[in-house]
């Protein structure tokens, strides 16, 4: 009975550890985005238990939104949005300090509150704008880059388009997406000669407006009933007014300029032709840069009118209208002086500003991509350089600009930096690799001449609106997604070497001028601006009502003068944040506060990270000033200042919203495993400190591939531990039938066991039975007699017999089991907590090595 009531002990505590341990899962969510102008962006909106809610700005960044992008099916995240950008939701807020490493598949996989454990208002509904999946276009088969046959990329391969319904309105979106200003003609019937794979588009019936094609209504990919004797093309321009061509070079890249006046082409003279006039003609034609202005008539005399000479161009124009010229046709030349330009035949694609992409090159007739083995520093100074700028400031690798599509034309290019071209330059035979897209290559640019920065109608020179000069003009800088950040950079540009405040909403007044630089994204290390990522220079959606300012201080910001500490806590681990500044200690505004702040905080106090965090002067009201409002961390920074914060002195933020963390104390939390007691049959649990600290599922961060083995071998714990319960359970309740059915019966014989045995012994036999039963019944079970012999100095110095007999199998008619030999009692002293022998013996007891209840049981 009382082994019985040990293993009944026992068989809870193993379902209850079982139980206990917690298996990470990852669950789905459905996800959508509300307000926005297009299905690329919006707010976004989570789905929990069949209603729709929204997620809080506070830690939202980039990697949030490209798992929010990747799960409705676009290939990434360009832009995470805050403050409601695209709109306040009406439901609940589900989801707050969202973390996720870019790399999940699910909003589910991030950590996060928990739903609906937030500090927000509708005010901070994040959104995001997703990477479109834009159909790829080129001109094929034409004489120049502004017209030809038009063929689409699509599944890997290029194809072709069906002339049905084709007019002017869908040729406007294949050169807007070519970067040509206006269409001329929308050409049909093969004009440009017929192309071979697939007919990729038919019946597309674009408004004029869209931006891509793929925005067009059309009958569906590959479906279609043309031939390509019905492949469409289109004629871009720049303008209503010139349209330019190079004729006669090899490819084409080079040629004599020819323009197109009044129903014909004529030649442009050579008299003050120069790079910044080829550079104009090269971008007409859709190419970035110009190499080389050719004068003497290199690629031959042209025939017809000189329609233009002395041109004289800044390089900037958009078209050879722009520049000076003595007028159309009014020149003293010759054909003998028609002028020519050698294009680059490189370019950048897929960057936020013209600086930056990944490097395609121009190469029989098409663009391909650039693979990045060997690629660094000296081949990206080529590649600017030929774009005209001074010099490049980082190699990309690994396609940091999105995969290219069509050939990869160059593979192991090495450069010494001085070229003035990547064909000067060693590399494999063209089109010979070993690489795929998501190799391509990319590089940063820096400008040829360096941005110049100032502070305007601030109460000093150290804070005030920023203007930045360009193109000889001052302008201003809109405040979409202005921080910390950016406002480092300026202070950097100024000589100053602490940020105080990133501000916007015009705070120092508006300002005139052209708004120059929008949607500025700063990492904080960089040295100017013009190494940030930005719209482009003079593209915003901005007023002046939005003009960015900035503080700047000439004290310094190192951790000696920057100091963290708890306060008011209950253990050394927790407490209000405190920091030492200007001799003097504050506290923490606690708005958009997460674990991702809280780690920081930890980490600079010694703690490995945070398990907490606590708003609203949990750990009581502090005293003096209140520092870094609006402050946003990604939680791997060594230090608060390393964060983006919206300014320094919070000065309008409460005490009441003094911000308190919990930090993570080493080896605080053990995991407890089973140990058996050698001295019992079935044994009992013992907690075994293993020194490894647990994480509780209310702080897990995110589902690494350790913790799903970890996961798994928790899973198999937990089977294991309830099987062997339900084992040991299933074993007791056998012997306690067997002793049920035993004890109804009287013991009738006696035996002697050999006093020489060393050990303990079960010996199974099977005597003769006598039957009574009937011929053709089933006889009943096998009499077994069991025979354990116990030597004499193991219980109390007697020697004892022990021989029972029982039936096998369930029970049924014929003999009764029956003990042959009562147990005699133990002489001497008892034995302690219902064990078998003496347990303070020398020698172990035979018993414990040997227990019959494990030998046959079922």
């Amino acid at each position: 009975m009382r082994m019985r009531m040990k293993a009944l002990e026992f068989y809870p505590v193993v379902i209850i550890i079982a139980l206990s341990m917690r298996i990470p899962c990852a669950f789905g969510l459905d996800v959508r985005l509300i307000g926005g102008p297009d299905i690329y962006s919006g707010r976004v909106e989570v789905r929990h238990d069949g209603v729709w809610g929204t997620v809080c700005d506070d830690g939202w960044d980039i990697q949030d939104a490209t798992v929010v992008c990747r799960m409705l099916g676009f290939e990434n995240a360009s832009i995470a949005t805050g403050y409601a950008k695209y709109g306040e939701g009406s439901s609940s807020i589900f989801l707050d300090n969202v973390h996720c490493s870019g790399l999940e598949t699910d909003l589910g996989e991030c950590s996060h509150n928990g739903f609906e454990v937030h500090d927000c208002q509708h005010s901070e509904d994040a959104g995001v704008m997703c990477s479109k999946n834009d159909l790829q276009v080129r001109l094929v088969g034409g004489q120049t880059a502004l017209e030809g046959r038009v063929e689409v990329f699509f599944e890997g391969s290029w194809g072709t388009v069906c002339d049905d319904l084709w007019d002017l309105n869908d040729a406007r979106v294949v050169c807007r997406m070519l970067g040509f200003q206006i269409a001329v003609t929308a050409v049909t019937s093969a004009e440009y000669g017929p192309g071979s794979g697939s007919i990729i588009l038919d019946n597309v019936g674009c408004l004029g407006t869209e931006r891509n094609l793929a925005e067009c209504p059309h009958r569906g990919f590959e479906n279609n009933d043309c031939g390509h004797d019905q492949d469409a093309g289109a004629v871009c321009a720049n303008d209503l007014g010139l349209q330019v061509r190079l004729v006669g070079g090899q490819t084409a890249l080079e040629g004599r300029v020819e323009v197109f006046f009044e129903g014909y082409w004529g030649t442009v003279c050579n008299d003050a032709w120069d790079l910044d006039d080829a550079r104009v003609v090269c971008r007409m034609l859709g190419f970035q840069n110009a190499v080389r202005a050719v004068t003497g008539a290199e690629y031959g005399e042209g025939s017809g009118s000189i329609i233009l000479d002395d041109v004289d161009c800044l390089g900037t124009e958009h078209d050879l209208t722009e520049c000076s010229h003595n007028g159309y046709e009014i020149h003293n030349c010759g054909h003998s002086e028609d002028a020519g330009a050698v294009c680059a035949n490189v370019r950048l694609v897929g960057g936020h500003t013209a600086l930056e992409g990944r490097v395609e090159v121009f190469f029989e007739g098409s663009w391909g991509t650039v693979c990045d083995d060997l690629w660094d520093l000296d081949d990206a100074r080529v590649v600017c350089r030929m774009l005209g700028f001074q010099t490049a400031v980082r190699a990309v690798v690994m396609a940091g600009y999105g995969p290219g599509s069509g050939s990869i034309i160059l593979d192991n290019v090495q450069c010494l930096g001085t070229e003035s071209n990547l064909d000067e330059c060693s590399h494999n035979e063209y089109e010979i690799h070993d690489c795929i897209h998501n190799e391509d290559a990319g590089v940063v640019c820096s400008h040829e001449s360096p941005l110049e920065v100032r502070l305007a109608d601030g109460p000093n020179s150290r804070e005030g609106r920023v203007e930045v000069l360009y193109q000889g003009s001052w302008g201003t800088i809109c405040d979409d997604y202005w921080d910390s950040k950016d406002a480092k950079v300026v202070c950097r540009m100024l000589g100053f070497n602490r940020t105080l405040s990133a501000r916007g909403r015009a705070a120092y007044g508006q300002g005139s001028g052209p708004i120059l630089l929008d949607n500025v994204v700063c990492l904080g290390t960089e040295n100017s601006l013009a190494e940030c990522s930005h719209s482009g220079f003079g593209v915003h959606n901005c007023g002046h009502a939005e003009d960015a300012a900035a503080a700047c201080s000439i004290e310094d910001t190192t951790s000696e003068l920057f100091e963290v500490r708890l306060g008011d806590g209950r253990s050394r681990n927790e407490g209000r944040v405190e920091v030492f500044y200007n001799t003097s200690w504050g506290t923490l505004c606690g708005a958009g506060w997460g674990l991702r702040e809280a780690d920081v905080v930890c980490r600079m106090l010694g703690f490995t990270d945070a398990s907490d965090v606590l708003q609203n002067a949990a750990f009581g009201e502090g005293i003096g000033m209140v520092f870094l409002e609006g402050i946003s961390c990604l939680g791997s920074e060594n230090s608060l200042l390393d964060c983006t914060f919206t300014s320094f002195d919070a000065n309008s933020c409460p005490h009441s919203q003094d911000v308190g963390v919990i930090c993570k104390d080493t080896g605080a939390l053990q995991l407890s495993t089973i140990r058996f007691d050698p001295t019992t049959s079935l044994g009992h649990p013992e907690h075994v400190f293993q020194g490894m600290p647990v994480p509780s599922a209310e702080n897990s961060r995110s589902f690494s591939p350790v913790s799903i083995v970890l996961g798994a071998i928790l899973a198999a714990s937990y089977v294991l531990f309830l099987l062997l319960g339900l084992y040991g359970y299933h074993r007791l309740r056998k012997l306690e039938r067997m002793t049920n059915n035993n004890s109804s019966e009287q013991p009738t014989s006696k035996g002697t066991g050999s006093p020489e045995a060393a050990s303990a012994y079960l010996n199974l036999t099977s005597p003769s039975r006598k039957s009574t039963e009937t011929p053709g019944k089933e006889a009943p079970g096998e009499l077994i007699y069991m025979n354990l012999e116990v030597p004499e100095n193991t219980i109390g110095g007697d020697q004892v017999y022990t021989d029972l007999s029982f039936t096998k199998g369930n029970d049924q008619e014929g003999p009764r089991p029956k003990y042959k030999a009562p147990m005699k009692p133990p002489v001497g002293r008892k034995p302690k907590s219902g064990r078998l022998g003496s347990p303070d013996r020398i020698d172990p007891s035979p018993l414990t090595q040997h227990d019959p209840i494990y030998d046959k049981c079922d």
